[in-house]
């Protein structure tokens, strides 16, 4: 389990066994490294973890093994790179490290095309401006999708369509105009989702990911597929068996996520096909839901106190929380999502790292 906090990437073991004791377990890591100011979420992929912070992306050996030593054990990166203000995430796919921020910046995952020296930094295989604060990418159906502050960029995620220059710089294959956008985009079923936050409510918008349907000019610009309204919202959607989970302050809402059933009306308008309202006296849901194995996963409250993880039935319209662990730690707004894996849910909170069994 890779967790950032405090400038640091921290690793546990996942079992809750090596490195951790006592009445309630409590664990430490099994090995460490520092990566600065504003450190996000990490990304693994191949045996290497990639942390995005202030001013820099860096790579570790996931298995603490190659750079590492000391007791406590502490890591060294395998490589970095400077160039931009990152923000969020990193991205692994087919080879290539996407990170948002002022740009979008993507080098080589092996850490070779564009690398060098010791210890080793490397430069963007290519970049791509954004408009600033670009959240995302989300990588699929061979392009990378970013949410600038109001606009939604498609590019070629190969780095050639579109691409020139040395260093190659890429401009949009597509955009589409969306005012107060708050987070990362997400693809899935052929559609690119975004959410807003305004200033009292937020919108959830649809969008064709080949950018064709609904998208005309030159340069091309894309109209949505199907929105609809919410309260405000500061985490991405989440999509899972046809439907689309809307976490906001007010609750979470589902959606059909092709925007067939509840939708309608010239721009299409799309209803919820149920609302799940924060559970046990939390005001509101503070992070991107998660679904798995049926089920419909949340952390709730207001930071302050009636703080929870709940679960409720993902594929109906639910009551109530079929299942729900309470806890005092004060969760980020918007903070990472829950995590499904190995037969239990991890989640990070203000306090530290909150592990509970998943209901059966």
């Amino acid at each position: 389990m890779y967790v950032s906090a405090n400038s640091q990437l921290m690793v546990f073991d996942a079992a809750g066994t090596a490195g951790c004791s006592g009445t309630p377990k409590t664990c430490t890591p099994l090995w460490t490294a520092s990566v600065g100011s504003g450190a996000a979420q990490p990304a693994v992929a191949n045996g290497v973890v990639y942390v995005g912070a202030t001013g820099k992306l860096v790579a570790f050996d996931a298995a603490g093994t190659a750079g590492c030593s000391g007791t406590p054990t502490t890591c060294a990166p395998l490589w970095t790179a400077t160039a931009a203000t990152y923000s969020g995430p990193a991205t692994v796919d087919s080879g290539r490290v996407y990170v948002g921020g002022t740009q979008l910046s993507v080098f080589d995952a092996t850490g070779t095309a564009g690398c060098g020296g010791t210890p080793k930094t490397c430069v963007p295989v290519w970049t791509a401006a954004t408009g600033g604060s670009a959240k995302g990418p989300a990588i699929g159906y061979g392009k990378a999708y970013v949410s600038g502050p109001d606009k939604l960029y498609a590019f070629d995620a190969a780095g050639s369509t579109g691409c020139g220059g040395q260093p190659s710089v890429c401009t949009a294959l597509w955009t589409a105009s969306v005012p107060s956008l708050s987070a990362a985009p997400v693809a899935a079923q052929n559609t690119i989702y975004v959410a807003t936050a305004g200033t009292i409510d937020g919108t959830v918008a649809a969008f064709d990911a080949a950018g064709t349907t609904g998208c005309t000019g030159t340069p091309v610009n894309c109209e949505p597929l199907w929105t609809a309204q919410t309260s405000v919202m500061y985490a991405p959607p989440a999509v899972a068996d046809g439907r689309l989970y809307a976490a906001s302050f007010a609750g979470t809402s589902v959606y059909d996520a092709a925007g067939s059933t509840g939708c309608s009306g010239v721009p299409k308008q799309c209803s919820p096909l149920w609302n799940v309202p924060p559970a046990a006296g939390a005001s509101r849901v503070s992070a991107q839901a998660t679904v798995a194995n049926g089920l419909l996963y949340l952390a709730q409250g207001d930071n302050t106190a009636n703080m929870n993880v709940a679960a409720y039935d993902a594929t109906s319209g639910p009551s109530a929380a079929v299942w729900i662990q309470p806890t005092t730690m004060g969760i980020f707004a918007a903070g990472p999502q829950p995590v499904v894996a190995n037969g239990a849910l991890y989640i990070q909170a203000r306090d530290g790292i909150l592990t509970v069994l998943a209901p059966a």
